[in-house]
């Protein structure tokens, strides 16, 4: 049946209008809106007129209309935020973005503060594009309602209002409507939690290459040179750091059997021996190899940027992390130890020596040992440097014996034995290879054990890159080891020996682990001998090279190389976890531009009247007054008997009633096709 609108306060009979006659319904004009059944449960009519007045229908300004505001501001707004959140994202993805130094420490003593801003931000962004979405739907419906050929179930309608609220709908009459209620409930809600993900500072790592030089030990001229120095380069040459021998020995052993045990020297921490390092450094370091007022050694490394620039590190805010992994070149030895009984008719042959006499009302002992190495003559025997001790000659003595064995290697058996109360020692004779290796090394900052912020803690537990024989060192190593010893003793005990005997009685009691802590002991002594020899040559005015210089040509340089790597705050992406970010964001802003992209389309052929562009169906105050606009041709089923399932079945629309031009209200459709105003 054709419809036809009616004006307010016209009420029709709908017996005559419901059995379809031909005459017109007879109209009875109504003194006022109290006469309405409605009146019952709506404001008095002065209210009504006050209501709708709040309404501005009128309102004419096309760029404020929401027929043309909500489509704009939800295309630019959400297509913004999605630019602005993806470009972010992308930024950050990439590569890391640190904030500036003082920014980074303002974070660091304030992170709670920075929290709540970062928060509000996002909790603002989530907001704009909540509000947008719920305009996107809002909008949506209320031109599908005011559509000339179309119409609109009340289901649609109270599953739209839900969608727009973004609450779940709790029933299944169209399961897809309600599992996109309940995916658009989740994105809104989370919305705040990806923007806040995406937009809050954390602890960030920023990478730098790191390039340099160092003395190559391997190298021909410096082979050339240690000969040319062989008598000014000599282990009386370190005599000032010669107490480091039992440190770094104890160190070696500690590690190798697990034991905590750090090794102090020039500034740096070492976590493994030495092993035969020269620290790396981007500033300069004071060495006290040759005197307590010390030397400068000069920086051997830089940082360069992406694109091969030169550039200072980035510092970190206090008590985050600096550190860095370089690749560079040490010194050390193979090294196995075995006991041996010896004697003056072995071979090698050792003989103790001592003489005893009293000095200043004391008697004491003048000690050495004497050996043979095998193809010697008597006239080639070794004395050890004598040795003043107790008359219980609590001493520790070494000898070497140098050869090339029959593979070809060059060999250094040290021969070591105790007296005394170091007698338990035995007689033991190390075999040592002493190599020049490459290695990877991890500098950090141990805050710990000192108050530096520069990186000053070496560890390497990397296994070695690459390792050569390096006999040309042999001598200097073995010697410096020796004299380690000499300078250890004393008159009432000997250091080195008192550490040795410390790591036999605390580990297992056997000759196998005797020998081992050895072995261990002796290798992290030769390591130490790689480092000093290292500082001599590359400190300030050290006098050793050519014509008096102090500096390593570049035939006599290696190059080393790593990653620097700073702990600041900034922002940065996991790409593992990342994609998930910006889900929720991402759903609801595209959800909203395709429900306006998708609502303009259907529209653009069917012009709707002017009346209805302003309606809103999420303002009560538009639904009250277009539910008012019209006469009651036909009710709607008490409260009581509204289900949702009968919504489904109760089609309406919103068109002006009374003359062209009036305010535009509901429009029941019957489910046989008949309409009425509701």
């Amino acid at each position: 049946m054709a419809y036809s609108p009616m004006r307010p306060g016209i009420e029709s009979d709908p017996n005559s209008y419901q059995t379809g006659t031909s005459q017109p319904p007879a109209f009875k004009e109504l003194d006022s809106l109290d006469d309405l059944p409605l009146s019952k449960v709506l404001p008095k009519p002065k209210a009504i007129k006050n209501l709708q007045k709040k309404v501005n229908w009128n309102f004419t300004n096309r760029w404020f209309n929401p027929y043309y505001a909500i489509p704009i501001a939800v295309i630019i707004g959400q297509t913004l935020l999605l630019i602005f959140s993806w470009t972010f994202f992308a930024l950050t993805l990439t590569e890391p973005v640190p904030l500036s130094y003082s920014a980074a420490t303002y974070v660091q003593k304030n992170y709670q503060t920075v929290t709540l801003i970062v928060t509000l931000i996002a909790t603002l962004l989530a907001v704009c594009s909540v509000t947008l979405y719920a305009g996107a739907i809002r909008y949506a419906l209320a031109r599908s309602l005011a559509r000339p050929d179309s119409t609109t179930s009340l289901y649609v309608i109270f599953a739209s209002i839900h969608l727009s609220k973004a609450t779940p709908i709790k029933n299944f009459i169209r399961p897809s409507w309600t599992i996109l209620s309940i995916l658009c409930a989740l994105a809104v809600s989370i919305q705040t939690a990806g923007y806040t993900t995406l937009l809050l500072p954390k602890q960030i790592v920023l990478p730098t290459i790191m390039v340099g030089s160092e003395l190559d030990l391997t190298s021909p001229g410096f082979q050339s040179l240690m000969v040319a120095n062989a008598e000014k380069v000599t282990p009386v040459y370190f005599t000032h750091v010669l107490s480091l021998s039992e440190s770094s020995g104890s160190n070696a052993v500690s590690t190798h059997f697990s034991l905590p045990s750090v090794l102090n020297f020039n500034h740096f921490s070492y976590a493994n021996a030495t092993m035969g390092l020269l620290p790396l450094a981007l500033e300069d370091v004071t060495s006290k190899l040759l005197s307590a007022t010390g030397n400068t050694i000069p920086p051997s490394v830089k940082t360069k940027n992406k694109k091969g620039q030169i550039v200072q590190p980035k510092k970190a805010p206090a008590a985050l992390p600096v550190q860095f992994t370089i690749t560079q070149q040490g010194f050390t030895a193979n090294v196995s130890c075995e006991t041996r009984v010896l004697n003056a008719t072995t071979s090698p042959s050792v003989v103790l020596n001592s003489v005893t006499d009293a000095i200043f009302n004391q008697n004491m002992t003048l000690a050495q040992i004497a050996v043979m190495c095998p193809g010697d003559t008597v006239a080639d025997t070794f004395f050890s440097d004598p040795v003043i001790t107790s008359v219980n000659v609590d001493a520790v003595y070494g000898a070497s014996c140098p050869f090339v064995n029959p593979e070809g290697r060059h060999q250094w058996n040290l021969v070591l034995t105790g007296s005394g109360m170091y007698k338990q020692l035995g007689t033991v004779i190390c075999s040592i290879f002493p190599q020049v290796t490459t290695v990877t090394v991890d500098y950090s900052v141990n805050s710990k054990l000192s108050g530096s912020t520069s990186p000053n803690f070496l560890n390497s537990t990397y296994p070695v890159i690459s390792a050569v024989d390096a006999p040309w060192l042999g001598d200097f190593a073995v010697d410096l080891f020796l004299r380690g010893l000499y300078v250890g003793q004393g008159i009432v005990g000997n250091s080195m020996g008192d550490s040795i005997l410390a790591f036999w009685e605390s580990l297992s009691n056997s000759t196998e682990t005797a020998n081992e802590v050895l072995a261990e002991y002796v290798r992290g002594v030769i390591e130490l001998s790689g480092t000093l020899l290292r500082t001599a040559y590359t400190q300030d005015d050290n006098g050793l090279f050519a014509n008096g210089g102090s500096t390593s040509p570049d035939d006599m340089r290696v190059a080393t190389n790593g990653t620097h790597f700073v702990t600041t705050i900034g922002w940065h992406q996991d790409p593992a976890t990342s994609a998930g970010i910006l889900v929720a964001p991402t759903f609801v802003s595209l959800l909203a531009i395709l429900i306006v992209i998708v609502t303009l389309i259907k529209t653009r052929n069917h012009p709707e009247p002017r009346e209805s562009h302003y309606f809103d169906p999420g303002d009560i105050l538009h639904i009250i007054s277009a539910s008012t606009a019209g006469g009651e041709a036909k009710k709607l089923p008490p409260l009581d008997e509204i289900s949702v399932k009968n919504s489904d079945k109760m089609l309406i629309s919103l068109a002006p009633v009374g003359e062209a031009g009036s305010k535009p209200g509901f429009i029941l459709v019957g489910q046989e096709g008949k309409v009425a105003s509701v």
